[in-house]
């Protein structure tokens, strides 16, 4: 009876033994197989990662291969000039639009939209985009300059106008509007970036500290188109109450009535100011006008009695009419001549108009100037 249960026993006790021999014995060749050197170590960890088999979990060893470059030292080529890894202004933009950015530092928000443009290599201005933007004050709520203040625009020279809304005014039930005109140039060339971060940005005010204000919105921009040529017309009439009268004035007579900004107004020889006009009263008395803002047309208005005479206007130092100013647009009150040069290229250019000493058709010699115009 105890022969008979032991037996089983020590036949499990040589199942046992004969298990661990093998496995020692299978750990003994895996051992003989490990790399033996730094090199067999590399060798080894080649062969895994190149295995076209991959792994048996599944796990493509292209990803983490993928994140490693990801995550060390990029070229130098893609991180600015230098190689540099900090935030820098990005290299010049190529494309065909660049954005411009408004900072309005006045007291109300205020819209913006190209007014001119002069495209790139151009000396013919065309007709800007269609498109504006708001700008907001700096009141204390929210973000600002706010993030919505930029423009996308053709590259080119531009000049903008700025309007904004200022209450009713005169009690008619409508909201009153005053704009202004921003006449120093924005370049925008491939030189400018095409990321809003790094957006030239234009400084405006609503209201104007400087500027002249006009009443109303800033309207639709010019649409006149200059072919190339410089043009000049001269007519018998009062420019400023025709349909399409200039933008702006500078008053021949400085002493009372300042020139806007960027005009200069001179006057030399036999000259007499009488109220906001100036009397070039002998031959070879002058008056001129210079300005570099960017302009369409220029042009001067000879106005008075009809004891006038005769005058010529020159145009940077080139005559461009000349003749006897005693014509009449209002027989027995208004007599003169309206003198215009326009599709000039952009610079600083001066109009002038010069006393001839020569009789008008009505006996008199003195040339009377009422003021210069200008279109933007």
């Amino acid at each position: 009876m105890n022969d008979s249960r032991e037996f089983p026993l020590r036949v499990w006790g040589y199942l046992l033994l004969a298990v661990l021999s093998l496995f020692f014995v299978s750990l003994a060749c895996d051992l003989t197989n490990l790399p033996k050197s730094e090199e067999d170590l590399a060798n080894t960890i080649d062969d895994l990662v190149n295995d076209e088999g991959g792994s048996d979990d599944g796990i493509d060893s292209d990803v983490y291969i993928e994140e490693e470059e990801l995550g060390g030292i990029s070229d130098s080529s893609d991180s600015g000039a230098g190689g540099s890894t900090g935030e820098e202004a990005p290299g010049p933009g190529s494309g065909d639009l660049k954005p411009v950015g408004f900072v309005n530092y006045g007291t109300v928000d205020a819209v913006v939209r190209p007014w001119t443009w002069l495209p790139i290599g151009s000396v013919v201005r065309q007709a800007p985009v269609s498109a504006s933007t708001v700008s907001s004050a700096n009141d204390g709520i929210g973000d600002w300059p706010n993030s919505s203040r930029f423009l996308s625009v053709p590259m080119g020279s531009y000049t903008w106008c700025v309007d904004w809304e200022e209450g009713d005014l005169d009690d008619d039930g409508q909201i009153d509007y005053s704009h202004y005109f921003i006449d120093e140039p924005t370049v925008l060339d491939e030189n400018d970036s095409d990321e809003l971060e790094f957006a030239e940005e234009v400084s405006i005010s609503a209201p104007p500290t400087v500027a002249a204000i006009y009443t109303g919105r800033c309207g639709a921009p010019p649409t006149a188109l200059c072919t190339g040529e410089i043009e000049v017309s001269a007519q018998v009439l009062w420019a400023s109450t025709t349909d399409d009268p200039p933008d702006f004035f500078a008053y021949a007579n400085p002493e009372v009535r300042a020139s806007p900004p960027g005009v200069s107004v001179t006057f030399g020889g036999s000259t007499s100011g009488f109220d906001t006009a100036r009397l070039l009263l002998e031959q070879g008395a002058w008056i001129e006008a210079s300005t570099a803002n960017p302009l369409y047309a220029m042009g001067v208005q000879i106005m008075g009695d009809q004891y006038i005479g005769w005058a010529r206007v020159l145009f940077d130092g080139t005559e461009i009419w000349s003749g006897d100013t005693a014509h009449t647009w209002n027989e027995g009150a208004n007599y003169g001549e309206y003198v215009e040069v326009r599709c000039f290229p952009p610079g600083e250019h001066t109009l002038r108009v010069e006393n001839l000493g020569i009789e008008g058709g009505y006996g008199g010699t003195m040339v009377p100037i009422s003021w210069f115009a200008f279109r933007r």
